[in-house]
């Protein structure tokens, strides 16, 4: 996250599904006053600002799906906050949403117009997609029908909802193509850039592969081949450097049942218990590295860094979404009353 972009971000991270699972009324009432808060601090007639300082104003919409999806999780248990969502999306969808055309990545705080410099978003045609049906397919009916996916979307969006038509294409025609661009080495294998350009391989695109297969849990032989290649590969370019490509060569172990994520390879010993909790229950969301989670909880739950992340409330809210992940991912159920 971006020096400057925690205050909306960090209400969005709050652990839901452990405030609505617990049967002590008192978290329902935290989540019920962390709503108000965000409300009474970024709430406009239409929207949500995306932070308290000046240089924070305008709305992004990737910020309002994940607002939207924190409501609709509190509306299973209040009827009245899944209406807030669904309204919330009534509010923003005009402004934001060009049908056939795209998502706008950030709009004015008032919603007259796009914000100077910034196009559209890359993937907020899906994202819209899925949090609208995720919180009411019926009511948001319209609103999901301008959400035109088209075809070649991630695995790992489809996931959600396998059965559906438009996810069963993808799959099979995510399949096939793959299928052609795979390639066997001797310390693993990669999926090359095109059918016709068998040496091009990119390994941030690869481990973006290997999330969408496990999250449809098929190859995983190739998951691993995956990670065992990009290893020890070097591109000898700028994309050595890209965090994307870089995970898997950023963990330290600590003991057989401890480690973390480093903050980049050359500097294996600074490390951040935030981030790591972010890379966690993203990896859990995609069923990736269990043993990984496990030894960055078990890491972190006592290392202290002797500075304002032991204290800051996103270290601490960032915890609990690593230990339990629960609605961030499509594979949790909710604990029957």
């Amino acid at each position: 996250m971006d020096e400057g972009e925690e205050d909306m971000a960090k209400w969005t991270e709050i652990p839901v599904d452990r405030m609505l699972t617990e049967s002590d009324d008192a978290y329902l009432q935290q989540a019920e006053a962390v709503v108000e808060d965000v409300y009474r601090v970024l709430g406009r007639p239409r929207g949500l600002r995306i932070g308290e300082e000046p240089d924070r104003d305008g709305q992004y919409y990737h910020y309002l799906t994940k607002w939207i999806y924190a409501l609709g999780q509190l509306g299973k248990v209040k009827p009245e906050y899944h209406q807030r969502a669904v309204q919330l999306v009534k509010d923003i969808h005009p402004a934001f949403v060009v049908p056939g055309v795209g998502v706008h990545w950030k709009m004015k705080e008032d919603l007259s117009g796009p914000y100077p410099g910034f196009g559209l978003g890359g993937l907020d045609y899906y994202d819209g997609y899925v949090q609208y049906k995720l919180l009411d397919a019926v009511a948001l009916s319209s609103e999901i029908e301008d959400m035109d996916l088209g075809l070649g979307e991630s695995l790992w969006i489809s996931h959600f909802f396998p059965d559906e038509p438009w996810a069963k294409v993808l799959r099979k025609r995510s399949e096939e193509t793959l299928a052609s661009m795979w390639i066997n080495t001797g310390n693993g294998g990669f999926f090359c850039r095109h059918p016709q350009q068998r040496n091009t391989k990119f390994a941030f695109t690869n481990f973006g592969v290997s999330y969408g297969l496990a999250s449809w849990k098929i190859w995983p032989e190739r998951v691993d081949r995956i990670n065992q290649f990009f290893e020890c590969y070097q591109s000898h370019d700028e994309y050595d450097t890209k965090s994307e490509s870089m995970l898997t060569t950023m963990w330290v172990d600590v003991a057989p049942d401890r480690g973390y994520f480093c903050r980049e390879p050359g500097h294996k010993k600074v490390k951040f218990a935030f981030t790591n909790f972010g890379v966690s229950y993203a990896l859990q969301s995609v069923g990736l590295w269990p043993e990984r989670v496990n030894k960055v909880n078990a890491f972190f739950e006592s290392y202290k860094s002797q500075d304002e992340y032991d204290t800051d409330a996103i270290t601490h809210v960032m915890h609990l979404n690593s230990l339990f992940p629960g609605v961030f991912v499509a594979s949790y159920k909710a604990v029957s009353g």
